[in-house]
């Protein structure tokens, strides 16, 4: 009696998996793959960036009044980067061309995990 009972949540959630509709699966995978569509989708935005209008910031500093802050021109960077125009890239911020190796990393490391084995 006692191994039904410790079974029970194992075959309920079996149960609970196989009644999830379609829209409950998706929404489930974007919540687990949500970093890595957020991710690609900054690089997508980026890439399209238009950089000659100047009005367009999304700097909370620039829109507080202030001039510069530490990030500024940081998009702008990330544009020229992935555009392969490294001097206008590093010219508008020097963290530009690291930021986006970086974020290729990560998402080389969402797509691809580690597998891990544990010895017991």
């Amino acid at each position: 009696m006692f191994s039904i009972f410790f079974l029970c949540p194992y075959v309920f959630k079996k149960i609970r998996i196989k009644e999830m509709n379609h829209s409950q699966k998706i929404l489930k995978w974007l919540r687990m793959h949500f970093e890595l569509l957020f991710w690609i989708a900054a690089l997508i935005v980026l890439f399209f960036l238009t950089v000659e209008k100047s009005e367009s910031s999304l700097c909370v500093f620039s829109w507080m009044g202030f001039g510069q802050c530490p990030g500024c021109g940081i998009g702008h960077a990330i544009h020229y980067a992935l555009r392969l125009d490294l001097s206008a890239s590093f010219a508008h911020h020097p963290m530009g061309i690291p930021g986006v190796i970086i974020i290729f990393i990560r998402i080389k490391q969402l797509l691809y995990p580690l597998k891990t084995t544990y010895e017991a």
